[in-house]
């Protein structure tokens, strides 16, 4: 839509109807969006394309709303149609985004959490497995997924370097650069 403060991410492979957008925490209301969590930076969005009767003109409707804290790539909040629970069909498309690495962790505690927030313990096994396949990078990013999977793959002085980079007031800024060489998490 021309003028929309809605900007589009990617379609799903798995249902082209389907696709990721978001939009910016300032435009949420311009754009409609609801969303409890105001501490978001941005909103993500689960859209559906509604086709007419002669399958021309479309609508979107949002099937699932994510609050999402650049600070730290986490989504805060997890909704889905009219604020209520996500639905299992919409399960894929999430998977789908879990494995694109748009985001690096879960953490929707903290007292705007209800229990119609979504949550990695939602999703089956094989759902889990899948998106630690695709993107091993989550089980060092997200403590619950670490805490079920164990960290995937060694994680090198690169990665210290970066979070030295974001908070120059780290603890472990005055340690030397051997010593961050050495520091690994498990297999």
């Amino acid at each position: 839509m021309i003028g929309s403060p809605i900007k589009y991410i990617f379609s799903c492979t798995r249902s082209p109807n389907f696709e990721w957008c978001y939009v910016d925490a300032e435009d949420r209301k311009s754009a409609y969006i609801q969303i409890d969590n105001l501490s978001a930076d941005k909103v993500l969005l689960l859209q559906e394309k509604g086709f007419n009767a002669r399958g021309g003109s479309y609508r979107y409707s949002n099937r699932m709303v994510l609050g999402y804290r650049e600070s730290d790539g986490a989504l805060i909040e997890i909704k889905g149609y009219l604020g209520g629970k996500v639905r299992q069909e919409h399960y894929p498309m999430f998977v789908e985004l879990a494995c694109s690495g748009i985001f690096d962790k879960i953490d929707v505690m903290g007292v705007e959490s209800t229990e119609n927030d979504f949550s990695w313990k939602d999703l089956p096994e094989e759902m889990l497995d899948t998106i630690v396949k695709e993107n091993p990078r989550i089980t060092q990013t997200d403590p619950w997924m670490r805490d079920k999977f164990g960290a995937r793959e060694k994680v090198g002085k690169t990665f210290f370097d970066d979070a030295l980079r974001k908070n120059s007031e780290n603890r472990y800024e005055t340690l030397s650069s051997e010593i961050l060489r050495k520091m690994t998490v498990k297999d």
